[in-house]
C-alpha cells in the first residue's frame, strides 16, 4: 500500500465489530452449568458435600496457656541517638553519646522489637530493672 492510498482495512475492521459481539453473546449463553460440563465429561462424578458442623473453640485463657511457655526477646530502650559513621568509629573509652531523651524520661519496654510498655528504671538490689508505668496502646515497633 502507498501512502496515497486509502487503508481499508480500519474500516473493514469496524464493520465486522458487531457480528463479533453478537457471537460472543450467543456463546456465553450457551455455557453450561459445571454440574452439567461435569455430568458430560466421562469418568467425572459430581460430589455433594456434607454441611459442615460447628466446633466449640477452646475458650481464650486456653489459647493463652499454649503461648506461656515462649520466650521473648525484651529490650530496655534508655534512648537512640543518630550518628555518622566517621563519628561512631571515633568513640572511644570515656566518649560520651547524647541520647534523644531527657533524663527522668520513662524508657519503652520492647519484646521481639515491638514496644509494649513505658516505665523507670530501678535499682533491684545491685541489678538495673524497670518499673512498668504504662502499656503501649499503638504496640509501634522501635
Amino acid at each position: 500500500m502507498s501512502a496515497t492510498e486509502p487503508n481499508t482495512d480500519a474500516v473493514d475492521e469496524a464493520a465486522d465489530a458487531p457480528e463479533q459481539v453478537d457471537q460472543q453473546e450467543a456463546s456465553e449463553q450457551d455455557v453450561p452449568d459445571a454440574s452439567d460440563a461435569a455430568a458430560a465429561e466421562p469418568g467425572v462424578t459430581p460430589v455433594e458435600l456434607s454441611e459442615l458442623e460447628s466446633v466449640e473453640r477452646p475458650n481464650e485463657v486456653g489459647n493463652l496457656e499454649l503461648l506461656r511457655g515462649i520466650e521473648l526477646t525484651v529490650t530496655v530502650e534508655v534512648g537512640r541517638a543518630r550518628m555518622r559513621v566517621k563519628d561512631l568509629l571515633g568513640l572511644h573509652e570515656g566518649s560520651v553519646v547524647e541520647l534523644d531523651r531527657p533524663v527522668g524520661s520513662p524508657v519503652d519496654l520492647l519484646a521481639n522489637g515491638r514496644t509494649i510498655a513505658r516505665g523507670e528504671i530501678v535499682l533491684v538490689e545491685d541489678q538495673l530493672g524497670i518499673r512498668v508505668t504504662g502499656f503501649s496502646s499503638d504496640g509501634d515497633s522501635g
